[in-house]
């Protein structure tokens, strides 16, 4: 069963960073398998229930992929030089 951002978003005041943190982590996952128009509506939803800019939750949404990716380049770099 797929939660709403309703669901998880505190009832009352501000979000704490921590539930922010939490929130987006909640939203990762949802917020990749979408299409670009579903992304979008997503955006405004999350800006909306944690006080942040799309901009800002675009960079929180993309970046485990990017951290993946530059691990993923790093390893493959260090087998390279260890194997000259």
């Amino acid at each position: 069963m797929r939660r709403s951002p309703q669901q998880t978003v505190p009832s009352e005041g501000k979000m704490t960073i921590d539930e922010r943190y939490e929130y987006l982590q909640t939203r990762q996952k949802a917020h990749a398998r979408t299409t670009r128009k579903e992304r979008s509506l997503t955006l405004d939803q999350m800006a909306q229930a944690t006080g942040l800019n799309r901009k800002t939750l675009t960079r929180h949404m993309n970046w485990k992929h990017l951290r993946e990716l530059i691990e993923a380049a790093v390893s493959w770099a260090l087998r390279k030089t260890s194997s000259l």
